[in-house]
């Protein structure tokens, strides 16, 4: 089974530009490469800070986008969003009822749980009793394997800057993953604008470049901030009899064909 993870898309409104990019055109490109070479894929989840501003023309100007992508795409929300205008402008996605934009995947070859992260006005994410609840209600009920895909990073990844805006109070959601890691292979998750990849417990987390613009590892030790040039990107992630891998895959090179 393949899976594409596509995270931090970041669109403005029509032409608007950041950090020098147009994240329009950059999400553009993303889908043009993802349908040239990885159509074949299952599913692909957005995996928050879908829109920049929250603007109900930025979700339009991300339906625009996405509407070209070959390959059936599920959304989370992050400290950029909006509930209520990604289920506007989203009717036809499968959300959980209710505050919560939850999901639950029953993929090819595994049970995907995508989990709402984001608190109001805030750029660090939480888990609260409710969303921990269904969580652990669709754990109980998967069979196995299990993936999950959130905007924030419930451990550490090492840049203070980042790691002061991550899942806030994890420690129930780890330990529900610890309970369960007969079941659960991976976390994905976005967030940082750059790759990062670990196992706690036996499982692995990952994240993926943003395919607007990128954090720097400069001033990782001291709690600042930097955009960087690097590339731009998306995961292509493979699954195969409960094992787990993933590639990153930029959307800016030129395939060399032959050798």
């Amino acid at each position: 089974m393949k899976l594409l993870q596509i995270s931090d898309t970041h669109l403005g409104k029509p032409g608007s530009r950041c950090f020098g990019l147009d994240p329009a055109a950059q999400l553009a490109q993303c889908v043009a490469h993802a349908n040239a070479f990885h159509g074949d894929a299952e599913l692909a989840v957005v995996s928050g800070d879908l829109v920049n501003a929250a603007t109900e023309c930025e979700y339009l100007e991300l339906r625009r986008v996405l509407s070209g992508l070959a390959v059936p795409f599920r959304l989370i929300p992050g400290n950029h969003d909006r509930r209520d205008r990604i289920r506007s402008a989203f009717p036809e996605l499968p959300f959980e009822p209710g505050k919560f934009l939850h999901q639950c995947v029953e993929a090819s070859e595994a049970t995907l749980l995508l989990l709402d992260t984001r608190e109001p006005r805030q750029e660090w994410g939480r888990l609260c009793p409710e969303r921990l609840a269904w969580f652990e209600q669709r754990l109980e009920a998967a069979r196995g394997p299990v993936l999950v895909f959130m905007h924030h990073p419930p451990i550490p990844v090492g840049h203070l800057a980042m790691d002061e805006v991550r899942l806030r109070e994890p420690d129930a959601f780890l330990g529900l993953l610890r309970r369960h890691r007969d079941k659960v292979r991976h976390v994905f998750f976005g967030h940082v604008h750059r790759p990062f990849f670990t196992v706690v417990d036996g499982i692995g987390y990952s994240a993926v470049p943003g395919t607007s613009h990128q954090v720097s590892l400069m001033g990782m030790g001291r709690g600042d901030l930097y955009a960087s040039g690097e590339p731009a990107g998306y995961g292509v992630i493979v699954v195969d009899q409960g094992r787990v891998g993933m590639h990153l895959q930029s959307f800016a090179e030129a395939p060399i064909y032959g050798f």
